[in-house]
């Protein structure tokens, strides 16, 4: 029990014991190891492990350590074959600016409705279409301003079914989209006020 409060991971076996020393820093949100910016879990020896949500990014965006931001490109992230490590890729090329990856990858507005937003769609080379509704709160903020924000939606605008899979598609509109973003299809908020 004492060696057990004393150390990291520990590996019991017949014959041997792996015992590892605890790590001296821990980065974690919603129960998983993650830092964008370095190394989630670091050891006094200065070696560790990076973790975005849980997941190991790419190692060509690092140096060391140390993310590169100049190494997260539209063209990197349209060039990796893996849907996990592509939405983590398109979340921390977003992060901080929302929208970004849509101005910077040429996406087309495909549908502008001024009560429910503007519809983004950009065809992604290793995937599914990017589909991504801009909306406005409709709450002014004090300084006269309105939050912006960026709904992903899935490409055939289906909302989520609450026990995994999805429904059938809708066409593309903003409206649609918002729906889908909550889980509901189009016509389910036709009397609801959208802004934009």
């Amino acid at each position: 029990m004492i060696v057990m409060r004393s150390t990291g991971p520990l590996l019991l076996f017949r014959d041997i014991a792996i015992v590892c020393d605890r790590p001296e820093a821990i980065r974690i949100e919603a129960n998983r190891p993650h830092a964008w910016d370095g190394l989630a879990l670091r050891w006094r020896d200065g070696t560790g492990l990076r973790r975005w949500r849980g997941v190991e990014p790419p190692v060509d965006l690092f140096d060391g350590a140390d993310f590169v931001p100049a190494r997260l490109t539209v063209t990197r992230i349209d060039g990796e074959r893996n849907a996990e490590i592509r939405r983590l890729l398109l979340e921390r090329y977003d992060l901080g600016t929302p929208g970004r990856f849509v101005a910077d990858s040429g996406a087309k507005c495909i549908d502008d409705d001024p009560r429910w937003g503007k519809l983004y769609r950009r065809p992604m080379p290793m995937g599914p279409d990017l589909l991504q509704v801009r909306v406005e709160n409709p709450t002014v903020e004090p300084d006269g301003s309105r939050r912006v924000y960026w709904l992903g939606v899935d490409a055939a605008c289906r909302p989520a079914l609450p026990g995994g899979g999805f429904e059938e598609p809708q066409p593309l509109t903003a409206r649609n989209a918002v729906a889908a973003s909550w889980g509901l299809r189009g016509e389910a908020v036709e009397g609801m006020e959208g802004r934009s």
